[in-house]
């Protein structure tokens, strides 16, 4: 369990070095790429008690991981730390699969695939901090830890909103061991979504600032960027077959979910909730530019795909490793081509920090 995490923080530590040299950048650069610019002057802002100075489309991102960078740079340092938080819980995702699925050959999977996990946790971003939260949340609703489950939940919102669908997996198991337990549960989900609202109102004079910036910024209505390919276009053919690919994907893992889980594999229920839930909530997504982003998107349901077909999955152990050596290869580099692309063209001087 430990050696495929070790792994993953390794190819990571790769993958920065390479994008680095192929693109010809410094790691301060690296970690501005994506939203990592404006994850970095959140996490500065909060340090600095400057966040309403802040351009409003940056409040748009939610506050834990910037919060997370902050404290661990003890608010002087924050690229580097933006990294080990993105690193670091990926490192943890590898070692929680396995323990969620109960099958030791998905961390491997985890550690080294897909191109847009790899990518995503090598640079400045919440993906990797938001889903470790969620799967925590998960295993604490297996063990019927509720008041755990509902913390993670709870601090997986302020990370990404989609950790709000976490409230799902919870009641569901929670009202079925009564109604006390679900109450107790939903108190322990809400206190820190509660905070970060009354913290949104006084500090920014509108609790739900970053909503209203979402839809402000790309409102669509859902399915739209799906339905109308000629939106697409600018995409090229592999980027467009990529994410469908990954849609597929991700729904034939909720599909072996619902199986195992009509075999008697009762522990996969939360599981099963929370990857349709999630799922559902990104595919219609009210957004002009969300199947643009797909990828990155359902990195949150990675994890439950892979236990959704683990079955399907080589039971040889030679199989296996062949899998993982080939997709891995073919995940790091397709991470590497994008990551270099995008520092050829990134508008550094507008995007500092």
């Amino acid at each position: 369990m430990l050696t495929p995490a070790i792994v993953a923080v390794l190819a990571r530590i790769g993958l920065i070095a390479a994008a680095c040299w192929a693109g010809k950048i410094s790691v301060g650069q690296l970690a501005l790429l994506h939203d990592g610019w404006e994850y970095l002057r959140l996490a500065r802002a909060f340090a600095h008690g400057s966040v309403a100075a802040l351009d409003p489309a940056t409040l748009r991102l939610f506050p834990g991981y910037p919060l997370l960078i902050a404290a661990l740079g003890l608010g002087r340092e924050f690229v580097y730390p933006a990294f080990w938080a993105s690193i670091g819980c990926a490192g943890l995702c590898v070692m929680l699969v396995d323990r969620l699925g109960r099958d030791r050959r998905l961390g491997w999977y985890m550690a080294l695939m897909t191109p847009s996990w790899l990518m995503f946790t090598s640079t400045a971003m919440s993906d990797s901090l938001a889903l470790v939260l969620a799967m925590g949340a998960l295993l604490a609703i297996e063990r019927r830890r509720w008041a755990w489950a509902g913390l993670a939940a709870g601090m997986s919102f302020v990370v990404r909103p989609v950790g709000a669908l976490l409230i799902v997996p919870i009641a569901i198991e929670a009202l079925a061991c009564g109604p006390r337990v679900l109450v107790r549960a939903l108190i322990a989900a809400a206190w820190v979504p509660l905070v970060y609202l009354v913290a949104s109102r006084v500090m920014l004079g509108d609790a739900m600032r970053a909503a209203r910036q979402y839809t402000a910024q790309d409102f669509a209505w859902p399915l739209w960027a799906i339905l109308h390919p000629a939106q697409n276009r600018n995409m090229g053919a592999f980027w467009i077959v990529y994410q469908y690919g990954v849609i597929a994907a991700s729904w034939a893992g909720a599909f072996g979910l619902w199986r195992r889980m009509r075999s008697g594999e009762d522990y996969i229920r939360p599981m099963l909730a929370w990857h349709v839930a999630a799922g559902l909530f990104y595919l219609l997504l009210p957004s002009s530019w969300a199947f643009q982003a797909m990828d990155r998107f359902y990195i949150a349901i990675w994890p439950t795909a892979l236990i959704g077909i683990a079955p399907w999955l080589p039971r040889r152990k030679a199989w296996n490793i062949a899998l993982v050596v080939v997709f891995g290869a073919a995940s790091f580099g397709i991470a590497l081509r994008w990551l270099a692309h995008l520092a050829a063209v990134f508008p550094f001087a507008a995007r500092g920090f």
